[in-house]
């Protein structure tokens, strides 16, 4: 139990506490009656929701925070330099990387696991609104903030937690499950990784710690090393026909993607036609599947998880329409891999009557150093891109690989329609100019380009009213 492992440990504080992961886990482990504090550097939507909930969130990095803790916990992207991290350790408090910590608080719940580099998040935020309307009540922490809960977290009263797994710095492996979803495989996060092997070699040995009781929930387009070097039950999902839950015939419509799904096993086999996804995009169709899926393989009745598929209201930042001025829609979007762009974009140019205009915030320099020719590629799929500078994530900048060099690369590929713009004034005047009623403006990115683009749209909001 967890009051026997921590049971003279009252008191946690999170070096961090305002990242999307931590501040969910901190409000985890605030629902069991712990005393939570931490610390970060800019304050946000999430630690102010903290605050909200009596946690005490302190703003910068200093010594004294860490003073009353019993339990430090920090992430990957804190580092061995952190004045909170070397205190806590020089003073031997007990310092948790954040997913040692999570690890007990999985063997609290039957677990579902959603990992793969891409679209994690929404197919997080599905399978929660299906069990949601099964009457399941899970525990839901999840890499965006779920509309439907206005919050990184749900704390539930039924057996089930739901987690989103980020699979960025190869800690997943350490994480057991009853259930796991890959929604796919890319190339990413290769400073860690360094190969695509060394990337399907992780997903392999996570998949290796799931339940033998439980099962695995894979995509159609999965390596032959996943699919048949694990011993648990496994459903596929995808496109394809040969696949145990087939979506097809899929129409966009204006706010809504239709579509039918096929399911060849189990005693709910069959045709389930005009399924209605509310949010755009043909990927998200496929993470409608894998949820389906995991639904099946639970048990929940099929009927019951399209209702719950066609009940979800979606997560921030996952192709949010947030404002149309003039006929002109203004959508948020957190793509920041090359094939998530190019994914985002695809769905702008379906529902867009006029141009595609992209405000891209490149994220972290050894992506764009290992993906530089993707970008590029993709950059292309826009009619204009208004590209800011690269927001760094704490790395240092690398030389050759900067905005102006995608800017001056994809201007020699004979795609001119790209400018490199830093403010909300400047991006506003010049979409004041271009954009048009039936044009789709994206931003796009992991960073603050949200902000950026809040401030853009209330302006253009002066200047069109």
């Amino acid at each position: 139990m967890l009051s026997e492992v921590f049971s003279s440990y009252t008191v946690f504080h999170f070096i961090g506490i305002g990242g999307i992961g931590m501040s969910a886990l901190a409000q985890l482990v605030y629902s069991y009656g712990y005393i939570v504090q931490g610390s970060d550097v800019n304050i946000n939507d999430n630690t102010e929701k903290l605050v909200k909930k009596g946690i005490i969130v302190f703003v910068g990095h200093h010594h004294s925070y860490v003073k009353d803790a019993h339990v430090v916990v920090y992430s990957s992207a804190i580092k061995s330099d952190n004045v909170e991290f070397c205190t806590a350790v020089i003073s031997s408090k007990i310092v948790l990387h954040r997913v040692d910590l999570l690890l007990y608080f999985l063997r609290l719940k039957r677990v579902v696991c959603i990992v793969g580099s891409h679209g994690k998040t929404t197919t997080t935020g599905l399978i929660s609104s299906i069990l949601d309307y099964a009457g399941m009540d899970p525990t839901v922490l999840i890499g965006g903030v779920a509309n439907s809960y206005n919050n990184n977290i749900k704390i539930g009263k039924g057996d089930w937690l739901i987690i989103e797994v980020d699979e960025s710095d190869g800690k997943m492996m350490n994480i057991s499950c009853d259930v796991a979803v890959i929604t796919n495989i890319d190339l990413e996060h290769l400073d860690y990784y360094k190969s695509y092997n060394a990337i399907e070699n992780a997903f392999l040995k996570f998949l290796k710690g799931v339940s033998k009781k439980g099962f695995i929930v894979l995509p159609d387009n999965i390596g032959a090393n996943l699919l048949y070097n694990i011993s648990c039950n496994k459903i596929t999902y995808g496109f394809s026909s040969d696949n145990y839950v087939y979506a097809f015939n899929i129409r966009q419509e204006y706010n809504l993607i239709i579509f039918d799904i096929m399911v060849s096993f189990g005693i709910q086999c069959g045709l389930y036609t005009n399924i209605k996804l509310p949010i755009i995009g043909y990927h998200n169709v496929k993470n409608a599947a894998a949820a389906i899926s995991v639904a099946i393989g639970l048990g929940i009745s099929i009927k019951d998880a399209i209702k719950g598929v066609e009940n979800f209201l979606g997560v921030q930042r996952r192709f949010s329409l947030l404002e149309e001025i003039m006929g002109i829609k203004f959508i948020d979007d957190y793509a920041h891999h090359p094939t998530e762009i190019e994914a985002s974009l695809l769905s702008a140019s379906c529902i867009a009557k006029g141009k595609v205009i992209g405000i891209i915030q490149p994220h972290r320099f050894t992506r764009i150093k290992y993906f530089f020719n993707d970008f590029i590629r993709v950059f292309t799929k826009c009619d204009y891109v208004i590209l800011t500078n690269v927001y760094a994530a704490g790395e240092g900048e690398i030389l050759h690989f900067s905005s102006n060099d995608l800017i001056n690369s994809t201007k020699n590929q004979g795609f001119h329609n790209i400018v490199l713009m830093n403010t909300s004034a400047e991006i506003a005047d010049f979409l004041s100019i271009i954009a048009q009623e039936g044009d789709v403006v994206i931003a796009m990115g992991a960073g603050n380009i949200t902000n950026i683009f809040y401030d853009v749209i209330q302006r253009l909001k002066a200047f069109y009213v």
